[in-house]
């Protein structure tokens, strides 16, 4: 079915697999054509073949995503760039596909390994050698004064934003284009794999996402990017990354309007709306569905995961009322 099919690209999208991407996708497109998930796997595959160099291609899915929905700023943004030949996506990437392990980064950061990769960058465990400490060097693919912007706020908000659901955020470098950040244990997902089924704390991690997301919205402000691969351990405590797409409530900003994650975008954000609450909700809904297939967890669960993830922002719960039911689950 489409649907499952655009669940499971977006999960491989979100670690970085796009050579898994296409092969779910790419058959498809006939199918998808006249589904309402069409516009969503276009992009992806446009995203897809964008950061692999084929700007070609990567125009044929934009130009087919926009034409189904006009209102997609950002994939209009995009076909713009790629027209006007302002994209050399494989140049862009040189900062993250150039670093070997053992390399020196300019005398400061030293590469071990390479750690994962998504859509916006590569992150690498490194040693800052000057202070003697690992930490997590994500190196940005695209190097444009646009993605400067996005380097320099997803450094700045978590580092504005002290709590301990948060990762901590070290240094940015700019020339580099490079934010350098606390190592985590690893993802929830892969604490999960090494857990017996019976021990994994879904329901734990589920009220600790929504305690931290309901204090960053008491603090005015919306990731919009929420997704299972940006959930991370510090211990036994989850905390969030990736904050190159967080908004203040009710701005709308050319730098990041309609850009998320297809499949953890709520059907407002596609169209590029101004950020709210909601949109989180929507976000950690999908995120919950995905965290179910870890363990087994009650009906009630999913159906709250459900609401959740309503194309009505209105129908969503409030954090609050999650929280409490997610509280009596446990």
């Amino acid at each position: 079915a489409p649907a499952l099919r655009l669940v499971v690209a977006s999960a491989f999208d979100a670690r970085g697999q796009d050579e898994s991407v296409r092969t779910v996708l790419a058959p498809f497109n006939d199918v998808l054509r006249e589904t309402s998930e069409a516009v969503s796997a276009w992009s992806m595959l446009g995203e897809v073949a964008e950061r692999a160099g084929d700007s070609a291609l990567a125009m044929k899915y934009y130009e087919r995503a926009f034409a189904r929905d006009v209102n997609l700023h950002a994939i209009r943004d995009r076909l713009f760039r790629l027209r006007e030949g302002l994209t050399d996506n494989r140049t862009q990437q040189a900062g993250a596909t150039m670093m070997m392990d053992g390399a020196l980064t300019r005398g400061r950061y030293r590469v071990r390994r390479e750690l994962g990769r998504g859509g916006a960058g590569t992150v690498f465990l490194a040693e800052d050698v000057q202070l003697e400490r690992p930490v997590a060097l994500k190196v940005y693919h695209k190097r444009g004064a646009q993605d400067r912007e996005r380097l320099i706020h997803e450094a700045r908000m978590p580092a504005s934003l002290e709590h301990p659901g948060i990762v901590r955020v070290f240094d940015v470098d700019e020339a580099l284009f490079a934010v350098a950040m606390e190592v985590a244990q690893g993802s929830l997902k892969d604490a999960a794999r090494g857990l017996p089924e019976s021990q994994v704390p879904v329901l734990d991690w589920g009220i600790s996402l929504v305690e931290t997301v309901g204090w960053l919205h008491s603090k005015g402000v919306v990731h919009r990017d929420l997704k299972p691969s940006n959930f991370l351990l510090r211990d036994a405590r989850v905390v969030l990354t990736d904050f190159g797409l967080a908004a203040t409530m009710g701005s709308n900003e050319a730098r990041t309007r309609g850009e998320g994650t297809p499949g953890y975008m709520p059907p407002e954000q596609r169209r590029g709306e101004p950020a709210h609450p909601a949109m989180d909700i929507f976000a950690l809904g999908v995120s919950f569905e995905e965290m179910s297939a870890w363990c087994r967890v009650p009906d009630s669960f999913m159906s709250l995961a459900r609401e959740m993830r309503s194309d009505d922002a209105l129908r969503r719960p409030a954090l609050e009322d999650v929280r409490r039911v997610l509280s009596d689950m446990r």
